[in-house]
């Protein structure tokens, strides 16, 4: 009755046939984030939790790696059986995964579990879990709301910042009763739902492939994961104006930041700094960017590594020059639209293993923004804006009165006119 009950509750969230969803719909924002993590990478994470044992899937899938059904289970069930997830090749490669149920399993909460830790694996963010969660209800709500004896599909498509997830449920007739058993107050259709994670610049390999949209483009250098090359940190310019030291937060780190005050802005051109307490080493994962009341607001994520082996303050820094001299003082790419470079570069342990270059529309004065690694190693975001480059450059995980060592922190690079 409790899985009843759960499909009856999933029911009622529509009987859409395909359904467009994405966790930030806002057409003046957007995200980008690191590619997926390796197929291979993703065996052996989820191989660390009861349950799941993949294995050469063999003719089930040539070259890729399978687990599940559960021994309850029909082993060669073609829905799926009560969870069958498939990592298709190329396993070192983005992950690309199949995740494939019987209708009559689908309320399992096990079932929620294996697509929370994939997603939680992959470093999907909370809006983004919560959408691929509405697309799974709606294709399951929808294939008990239009069943029949016909064959009925249903779809849906969850767009999030590297990948696309992709919901199919298919029914066709009602599951027999099993003998001696009293028929269930909603019958349960014959049929199966199916979940596939596909990277960004992949093709889909069993559902079908939505047009492509404006979703960022994120290229993977062919070292992602080589240590950078440690250069002299920096010798920061004097302000000539001097300006109040920023107070931090009363409170622990929430990770958001507030809008700037008017002290916050720095609009002379001199740089700021804002160094790690905690001695960290860190990743480039997610980069967000959305149009605010009167400013744009770039968001940097990143994902903690470990403690720093060089025991090294990490440090965000900004800089202020002519979008024409990015290539020659930062070596990184110049952005494409804006005649004023606004830079955030990351000193000591932070490693970069992707690439963005992308014109933003529909903002207040950022017009483009280019991520890439100096000769030196350094990782530098670049924003291309419009006006004088006033900024504010805010780390509240960092700054706070009592940080906390988050697992991710957030850099927040907010930018408007004079």
């Amino acid at each position: 009755m409790r899985k009843l009950a759960l499909l009856l509750v999933i029911g009622l969230l529509g009987v859409t046939t395909t359904s467009i969803l994405a966790a930030d719909p806002e057409p003046s924002s957007g995200a980008a984030a690191a590619p997926l993590l390796d197929g291979q990478s993703l065996a052996d994470a989820l191989n660390g939790w009861d349950g799941y044992d993949f294995t050469d899937a063999g003719d089930a899938w040539p070259g890729g790696l399978r687990t599940g059904p559960s021994s309850d289970s029909y082993p060669n069930d073609a829905l799926g059986g009560d969870g069958t997830i498939l990592i298709l090749p190329e396993l070192d490669g983005p992950s690309h995964v199949l995740l494939k149920v019987r209708l009559s399993e689908a309320g399992d909460p096990a079932v929620w579990g294996n697509v929370g830790r994939i997603m939680s694996e992959l470093a999907f963010s909370a809006d983004e879990q919560q959408a691929v969660y509405g697309g799974f209800g709606q294709v399951l709500g929808a294939a008990y709301a239009g069943a029949g004896e016909e064959a009925e599909t249903h779809d849906s498509v969850v767009w999030v910042a590297n990948a696309v997830a992709l919901w199919e449920s298919t029914t066709q007739g009602f599951e027999a009763t099993p003998e001696g058993e009293n028929d269930p107050l909603v019958p349960t259709p014959m049929g199966g739902v199916q979940l596939e994670i596909v990277p960004m610049g992949v093709d889909a390999a069993v559902l079908p492939m939505p047009a492509p949209t404006t979703g960022p483009v994120v290229e993977p250098t062919e070292e992602p994961t080589a240590e950078p090359t440690r250069t002299p940190r920096p010798t920061r310019t004097p302000r000539p104006t001097p300006k109040p030291t920023k107070k931090p937060t009363a409170t622990a780190s929430t990770g958001q930041a507030p809008a700037p005050t008017e002290d916050d802005w720095i609009c002379d051109g001199s740089e700021d700094i804002i160094g790690d307490p905690f001695l960290s080493g860190w990743n480039v994962t997610r980069v967000d960017w959305s149009k605010r009341n009167g400013f744009d607001r770039i968001t940097v994520s990143l994902d903690r590594r470990k403690a720093s082996a060089e025991n090294f303050e990490v440090q965000a820094m900004t800089k202020v020059l002519p979008a024409d001299e990015v290539g020659s003082t930062l070596t990184v790419e110049q952005p494409s639209q804006g005649d004023i470079a606004i830079g955030l570069g990351f000193m000591e342990d932070v490693r970069l293993g992707w690439k963005l270059a992308r014109a933003l529309s529909g903002m207040n004065t950022v017009r483009s923004v280019t991520l890439g690694k100096a000769d030196s190693g350094v990782p530098w975001l670049v924003v291309g804006s419009d006006g004088d480059g006033c900024y504010s450059l805010q780390v509240p995980a960092w700054t706070a009165h009592h940080p906390e060592e988050d697992p991710r922190v957030q850099v927040f690079l907010d930018i408007k006119r004079p």
